[in-house]
């Protein structure tokens, strides 16, 4: 009997000590996130200028004014390459696109009577959603996902409302998209996005990389190409003398 109860009791001492253990074990939060992007050759090519910690705040969340309506007139005023507009057009309000297109019929401004653009237009979300499943994309088996919330880590509820980098000043509506879409919890830039701003490491902001993406769509989703970058071989500087060619000839 003593010996039956020697085993329960020390049943009941390494039960409590693994419920200690889960107990204790760190859940990731936004104020345990890291801004970003961390990526030390990012940043250098940005001269550190690349900071997602005023653009990630909800502020810029899509489903506002602002953002909701400047998508809406991407969706309905720019060309789009086939493969990337088949993929992301669902983000686009068609109600929403024929006011635009109306307002600038009637007044040649999309401002024209800005208080009717309440809408849920989110297509730069996609489009940097469909780099980060860059695979998906190119197999033909991407859909979007609305993101649940802005990474909104610390500092918050700023007045800044543009990233400016040494060549450019990049918008919040642009830059809250990559920040929300491309990185991970630890700051670093998810796997396909970090190939393509690096590779384009020339251009002025991410958001020019992004298009050349779509641009040379065939040549990104290459096997050779996905299969170097899944395994950390993918050398964009290489690449980009060699084979194959992921950027402008001219």
């Amino acid at each position: 009997m003593i010996r039956g109860v020697v085993l329960i009791v020390a049943a009941a001492v390494v039960f409590a000590a693994s419920v200690a253990v889960i107990a204790v074990a760190p859940m990731m939060t936004t104020l345990d996130m890291v801004p970003g992007p961390s990526d030390d050759v990012i940043q250098s090519m940005y001269n550190h200028a690349l900071d997602c910690s005023f653009v990630d705040d909800d502020k810029f969340d899509w489903g506002t004014r602002v953002c909701a309506r400047g998508d809406s007139y991407t969706c309905a005023e720019y060309s789009h390459p086939a493969r990337i507009w088949a993929a992301c057009n669902s983000t686009c309000n068609s109600y929403a696109m024929k006011r635009i297109e109306r307002d600038i019929a009637e007044a040649d401004d999309y401002h024209w009577d800005s208080e009717r653009h309440f809408n849920d237009s989110w297509w730069v979300v996609c489009e940097w959603e469909a780099i980060k499943r860059l695979p998906e994309l190119c197999n033909g088996t991407f859909h979007p996902s609305f993101p649940e919330s802005s990474r909104n880590v610390d500092p918050s509820e700023h007045e800044r409302y543009e990233m400016v980098l040494p060549d450019t000043t990049w918008d919040s509506c642009n830059s809250h998209a990559f920040c929300t879409v491309g990185l991970e919890d630890d700051g670093s830039l998810a796997t396909y996005v970090r190939a393509v701003v690096e590779h384009y490491s020339w251009v002025a902001s991410p958001g020019v990389a992004k298009e050349n993406v779509f641009k040379y769509f065939d040549k990104w989703c290459a096997a050779g190409v996905l299969a170097a970058i899944d395994d950390g071989s993918f050398d964009p500087t290489a690449q980009s003398k060699d084979w194959p060619k992921l950027y402008p000839s001219s």
